[in-house]
């Protein structure tokens, strides 16, 4: 039983980031925030934090007010360093309410997932699997409840892979499959 008076009026969609990059490239993500309640919201601060191996090519901080319904779109330039082998690296988008108010405060995350190839030695591309789709049953998921999670994997070699074992783990305890 969770309380009722508790909104999410935000919604981070249509992310947009490369699968695999090479290294020393620079390259773009692409988000849109939207108002999905049916009041204004003013003061959203919007930011993407980029993993370790990503730097950050340009403004990644937007302060912005919605009007009921209203779409925005974001544009955020990265270049990734060099690295020795193939390196996923996860960009957490945020949109959250400024205001003090807890009670209409709106927040919500998403995650851009991209890999950073390069430094192969022997010219052979090694064996690597990435998450390249999910869905988790609609828009959000409420705390405490059950949900169905859906994972398509993409093996990014030309190498054949058999006996593959996928698991889901987290340090802070948010999920217990």
């Amino acid at each position: 039983g969770g309380k009722e008076d508790i909104k999410n009026d935000l919604s981070i969609v249509n992310v947009n980031a490369p699968s695999v990059v090479t290294e020393k490239s620079a390259f773009n993500v692409g988000f849109s925030v939207t108002n999905t309640g049916k009041k204004k919201l003013r003061g959203i601060k919007i930011t993407a934090e980029p993993a370790e191996g990503l730097l950050n090519r340009s403004r990644n901080i937007f302060i912005d007010s919605f009007d009921p319904g209203q779409t925005k779109n974001y544009t955020i330039s990265y270049y990734a360093q060099e690295t020795k082998e193939g390196k996923s690296c996860a960009i957490k988008i945020n949109a959250e309410s400024t205001s003090t108010d807890d009670k209409n405060k709106a927040q919500v995350s998403q995650y851009a997932v991209v890999t950073v190839e390069g430094g192969e030695t022997d010219g052979a591309k090694k064996p690597q699997l990435m998450v390249d789709n999910y869905t988790y049953g609609g828009t959000a998921v409420q705390a405490g409840g059950h949900f169905i999670l859906n994972l398509g994997i993409v093996n990014t070699s030309t190498q054949a892979l058999s006996n593959i074992k996928v698991s889901l783990t987290d340090e802070g305890g948010v999920f217990v499959p």
